[in-house]
């Protein structure tokens, strides 16, 4: 079974190599900036940098405590969303007629809004596969955001077309 929540540690571990990534994007920056530049003016430079260096990480390390709840949080939510949500009965294998059963199920979300459990099947007679909803929930999506769309029968592929400068996701 999938378990999105992990410890806390995980989290803090994500959340400092996001700030390293962002500091050494601004030392990138910085460097670029002082390439041509002379001794003094590079001096300056690298004070400009430690002294935005320290505001940045001060900021992060402020906001880390709150991020990493939020975090949590919502892991923690996928988590009792996932146990709690029940396995759909009766479902029939649409070549053989015989009862499936769930092999993997998985949340799914598209628009960050309300999360949907996706459920696999399997036939157990004739071996054929088979996903509950995701037509239906791409679907939606896709038209909430004025976007034309339709399902390719070669390959069974989903695909969007934009409409006038609107982005998909």
């Amino acid at each position: 079974m999938i378990k999105y929540l992990k410890e806390e540690g995980y989290y803090s571990d994500l959340y400092d190599l996001s700030t390293i990534k962002e500091c050494l994007r601004i030392r990138e920056f910085w460097d670029m900036r002082m390439k041509d530049l002379k001794d003094d003016e590079i001096r300056m430079g690298r004070w400009g940098l430690d002294l935005q260096l320290y505001f940045v990480k001060g900021e992060r390390y402020k906001g880390k405590r709150l991020a990493l709840q939020e975090w949590m949080e919502a892991d923690r939510k996928r988590d009792e969303k996932l146990n709690r949500t029940e396995e759909p009965k009766g479902i029939r294998c649409m070549k053989c007629k015989e009862a499936m059963k769930v092999i993997f199920h998985d949340l799914f979300d598209l628009n960050c809004d309300s999360l949907k459990v996706l459920f696999f099947f399997e036939c157990s007679e004739c071996g054929k596969k088979w996903m509950n909803g995701i037509k239906k929930m791409l679907k939606e999506r896709i038209e909430n955001l004025g976007i034309r769309s339709f399902w390719s029968s070669i390959g069974q592929s989903f695909v969007c077309q934009r409409q006038k400068g609107k982005n998909i996701f």
